[in-house]
């Protein structure tokens, strides 16, 4: 539930408090995305084989696309959550004091990601990040 904090809380808000920099191994996103892309492209050549069998034609291109998809659906909480702690690491300090919600917004996105579906936690942070965290009212909305 958000609502409006008094003023003597704010002062711990997300201005004046230590960010997070989280520790990003470069070895694990560099492995995990050329694991993603070989299973995708495996996944387009078996479908190309599986298609040449029936007389099907298909761009390669298109099938690497829908390979790509199927492989991101299924992995798209991990991948959420890399991305946004990719963002606490190298985001500027000015970019990331923005946010006037408690939780900031990147945390807020993590929390949801860990407590709900893709799908709802995707929502949620998209009516996070355009609606509730617009402004200069200080605002306290956990998902």
């Amino acid at each position: 539930m958000s609502h409006p904090r008094d003023e003597e809380t704010v002062s711990g808000s997300c201005s004046d408090s230590e960010l997070e920099r989280p520790d990003i191994n470069i070895g694990y996103i560099v492995g995990y995305l050329l694991l993603l892309e070989a299973v995708a492209l495996g996944a387009a050549f078996l479908f190309r084989f599986i298609l040449t069998r029936w007389d099907v034609t298909c761009s390669f291109e298109l099938l690497h696309l829908v390979s790509v998809i199927m492989v991101l659906l299924p992995t798209a909480k991990i991948t959420a959550r890399l991305t946004i702690r990719i963002y606490q690491r190298y985001a500027p300090e000015n970019v990331r004091r923005r946010c006037v919600c408690t939780p900031s917004c990147s945390n807020y996105a993590l929390m949801a990601l860990e407590k709900y579906n893709f799908f709802k936690a995707f929502r949620l942070i998209y009516i996070r990040l355009t609606r509730t965290c617009r402004g200069s009212e200080h605002i306290i909305d956990y998902p």
